[in-house]
C-alpha cells in the first residue's frame, strides 16, 4: 500500500513517477508493475533531488502537535523532522511493559516516572536476585 502522503526519501522509477522510497520498495515486494500506469517497474529507482528539495525546505509542525491536548510546538523545514522526533518529549508512547499487560500512552516525558510505578515492570528479588514481575514481588520472599 503506497501512503500517498508528502514524500519521505522520493525516488523515482524509470517513468518519472515518483513515490516515498519505503513505500515503493514496500510494493515491490508482491507487485512487478508500477502503481501509477502499470507499465514494468524497473527495481532500480532513483533518488529524486527535485523533490527532496522542495519538501526539505517546506516548514512543517511535528506530527505530535495533536496527539494529545498541549501537544508538541516544534515547527521547523521538513528536513529537520528526522533530527527532532527522536528526542520530542510530546511524541505519544506505550509503556515498556505493553508486552506484560499495561496498556498506558502518554508523552514521551512521562514514561520514565510510569516506570517507576507500573504495576507490570520488574523488580529484582532480593532473596533471589532474580527479575521477578512487581505483581509477583510479595510471593517471591
Amino acid at each position: 500500500m503506497l501512503c500517498y502522503g508528502v514524500f519521505n526519501q522520493p525516488v523515482t522509477c524509470q517513468d518519472g513517477h515518483s513515490f516515498c522510497k519505503e513505500c515503493i520498495e514496500r510494493w515491490q515486494l508482491s507487485h512487478s508493475r508500477c502503481p501509477v500506469d502499470r507499465s514494468v517497474l524497473d527495481r532500480s529507482l532513483i533518488r529524486n533531488l527535485a523533490v527532496e528539495g522542495a519538501i526539505g525546505r517546506r516548514t512543517i509542525r511535528c506530527p505530535s502537535t495533536t496527539t494529545l491536548p498541549g501537544g508538541c510546538t516544534w515547527t521547523e523545514p521538513t528536513v529537520s523532522l528526522e533530527n527532532h522526533l527522536p528526542h520530542c518529549d510530546m511524541k505519544t508512547v506505550e509503556c515498556t511493559f505493553k508486552g506484560r499487560g499495561c496498556i498506558l500512552r502518554a508523552y514521551q516525558r512521562e514514561l520514565a516516572a510510569h516506570l517507576l510505578v507500573c504495576p507490570h515492570r520488574t523488580v529484582k528479588c532480593r532473596a533471589c536476585d532474580v527479575d521477578i514481575p512487581f505483581a509477583d514481588f510479595g510471593s517471591s520472599r
